[in-house]
């Protein structure tokens, strides 16, 4: 490969200032394909190819970890990627990195529902206690024993890397041994 420039440290950042400001040199470029023209004017949000559900690939089991929205497969060469219908792109690697998060998300809204559902549970037992409604006390009792059970097998799910944590697997696991 040629080199076009070889500079001190120094010097490196104004020729990039200044190469950033200057048309480039080199005319044409590489053939782009019709899909790949199409998906490009979906990331630019075109309205026309979005209305039209002109698509690259085909649909996948597996929704958008951003929107929700199905991800189309495209198999590119040898590389496997992911599109939706909006344009969110994904590789097979940060798709898997993006459903874990949006797990992770979720779990931890799940706990602190629960938590709170245990919360006012407990209060409303307390209310029915005073007015003398045992048996309404007891439902709200049931209630929140079980948001707190729940919410126990969530904390555990997400502390499972925490050192003494151990998963609900693993404690049926060391059961049955």
């Amino acid at each position: 490969m040629e080199v076009d420039y070889t500079l001190p440290l120094a010097s490196i950042g104004p020729l990039l200032g200044r190469l950033a400001h200057e048309p480039s040199k080199e005319k044409g470029g590489y053939p782009v394909s019709e899909d790949m023209k199409k998906e490009t004017k979906l990331a630019e949000m075109d309205l026309a190819i979005m209305h039209n559900n002109e698509q690259v690939g085909t649909p996948s089991a597996f929704s958008c970890p951003e929107c929700g929205g199905v991800l189309w497969e495209i198999q590119d060469g040898d590389l496997l990627r992911f599109r939706c219908r909006v344009g969110h792109a994904f590789s097979v690697e940060s798709v898997l990195a993006e459903q874990s998060d949006v797990l992770e998300e979720a779990l931890w809204v799940a706990l602190k529902t629960l938590q709170e559902s245990a919360d006012l549970a407990q209060r409303l037992a307390q209310q029915a206690h005073r007015r003398g409604q045992e048996w309404l006390a007891k439902r709200f009792d049931e209630r929140q024993q079980d948001a707190l059970h729940r919410a126990a097998l969530i904390r555990r799910v997400l502390l499972k890397n925490e050192p003494g944590i151990e998963t609900v697997a693993e404690q049926e696991q060391q059961q049955n041994t």
